[in-house]
């Protein structure tokens, strides 16, 4: 609630949250890549009354070419622009978001153990394991239009999204590792290096 309040959210409506970024081979097109995403955006928001945040790009190679693209669509009001977010604000817009949207490493590695469902935009994360809660699609406005739709409202999908796994584990390696070692009795022979070769 509090989280809400500070970025003016309406729990009762859809909320995406959008990182976009440029992918350095792909620099000269990372304006169109955006204006896919954005496009795709305010013909969602035609069809559903929805909140939009969207956090700028990175500073990689066509990240201001993407932010010049961004503040043409400004003017939409659904759509609430950040340059940065802190951390915990963000963890936070990811366990109330309805679904996350872009090419951010954080969608594939950290959105699951949100159970949160990621659009995820052309090639940035290609060759990554990611869960099912991701939808990969290329950088197209219908693609992505209907990904998002599929992510709020395909009955199915949102049944494996509530039960997906993490890849990545569930972020309690080192209680894991602590209780291993404690069990360890550590002797002298156990720290002297053995040439094996």
């Amino acid at each position: 609630v509090e989280l809400s309040k500070k970025y003016d959210l309406d729990l009762s409506k859809p909320i995406l949250l959008v990182v976009q970024h440029p992918v350095v081979t792909e620099a000269d097109e990372a304006a169109y890549q955006i204006k896919e995403t954005l496009d795709a955006l305010v013909e969602l928001n035609r069809q559903i009354n929805h909140q939009t945040i969207l956090i700028y790009p990175n500073a990689d190679a066509g990240g201001r070419r993407m932010i010049k693209m961004i503040k043409k669509y400004r003017k939409y009001p659904f759509l609430k622009c950040f340059k940065s977010i802190p951390f915990n604000d963000y963890l936070g817009l990811m366990s109330i978001a309805s679904v996350m949207v872009g090419n951010s490493s954080s969608g594939i590695i950290e959105a699951p153990s949100f159970h949160l469902p990621v659009v995820n935009i052309g090639t940035r994360q290609a060759g990554r394991e990611r869960s099912v809660n991701v939808i990969d699609v290329g950088y197209n406005k219908e693609e992505i239009l209907r990904a998002i739709k599929k992510a709020l409202y395909d009955k199915k999908f949102l049944m494996k999204v509530r039960r997906c796994k993490n890849p990545y584990g569930d972020g309690k390696a080192a209680q894991r590792i602590v209780k291993v070692l404690a069990k360890i009795k550590i002797t002298p022979s156990l720290l002297q290096k053995r040439i094996v070769y």
